[in-house]
């Protein structure tokens, strides 16, 4: 079959578009499937301290504080509803699997180039 809109090099892109929308569709769907359990009520009362504390608690825990200085914004912004704390994770994870995409076909191409 042949689509005289998709170009071969725009095939990636199309492809990207369509895991991304995939990964948002299906986390979306499920973000209030359980409960806030397990280490998330502690990441919420965490994220209500002041920067400094946060800081603090999390080097004595041994986990470095970015994600969950940025959690601490987030929350004053939108909130501790479930949504509301569970929404970054799903847009890190975006992020994540966009990155690792781009390394792929960045990768894939270096080597067919070689």
């Amino acid at each position: 079959m042949h689509f005289p809109f998709l170009q071969a090099r725009q095939l990636p892109w199309y492809c990207l578009a369509l895991l991304l929308g995939l990964h948002l569709y299906l986390r979306l769907q499920t973000i209030e499937y359980n409960s806030l359990g397990g280490d998330e009520p502690y990441s919420i009362y965490l994220m209500q301290m002041a920067p400094g504390d946060i800081v603090e608690a999390q080097f004595s825990d041994n986990n470095p504080p970015l994600y969950e200085l940025i959690l601490h914004y987030w929350i004053s912004v939108f909130g501790t509803d479930e949504w509301a704390v569970r929404l970054p994770s799903v847009l890190f994870s975006s992020g994540t699997l966009l990155i690792l995409f781009l390394l792929a076909w960045r990768h894939s191409s270096l080597t067919v180039a070689s």
